[in-house]
């Protein structure tokens, strides 16, 4: 009869040992939940402050040396996009034209479909 007193026992601390476990795993998700809304809300705190700043309003001095760095990095992306956008145009190859009447073609245009010419 002992045996299976320390039988249940065991199952009893191992039952509290897994509820234990769930509860903290439940927790720390909830922790992680918590953190992403902080950390939300802190990025909406700061894109206001960036806006007020861009919209030339008065900001703090701490937080203007941090407006003018984004603006920075902002300013860097504009340019990167510019370039980007540049390397693609002189990469673009040229529109096919008909030799006949000039119309621009699809590249894969056979025959040119407003004046009828057979193309190479």
């Amino acid at each position: 009869m002992a045996f299976m007193d320390k039988l249940g026992d065991l199952a009893k601390n191992i039952g509290e040992k897994t509820s234990d476990a769930f509860e903290t795993t439940k927790y720390s998700a909830k922790i992680a939940l918590e953190k992403n809304a902080v950390k939300d809300e802190l990025e909406q705190i700061g894109k206001f402050y960036y806006d007020l700043y861009a919209q030339g309003g008065e900001v703090a001095p701490e937080i203007l040396e941090l407006c003018q760095k984004a603006k920075e990095h902002f300013d860097m992306i504009a340019q990167y996009e510019e370039e980007k956008e540049r390397i693609k145009a002189d990469n673009a190859p040229a529109p096919k034209q008909c030799p006949i009447c000039g119309i621009n073609l699809a590249p894969d245009a056979k025959f040119c479909p407003a004046c009828g010419e057979k193309l190479d």
